[in-house]
């Protein structure tokens, strides 16, 4: 249980700051590629539920 509560907060944070400082920035800072931070953007209305 910890462990999706742990994935959905990094989640969480990375579309936070990748919606303050853009997609090119988030990819370097947390390592992660375009597509999947595309991904989970088209998902994210800004709530933990989604």
């Amino acid at each position: 249980m910890d462990r999706i509560t742990q994935d959905i907060r990094f989640r969480q944070s990375l579309l936070r700051y990748a919606e303050k400082h853009g997609v090119p920035k988030a990819c370097r800072r947390y390592n992660k590629r375009s597509s999947y931070i595309y991904f989970w953007r088209a998902r994210w209305d800004g709530s933990i539920e989604s």
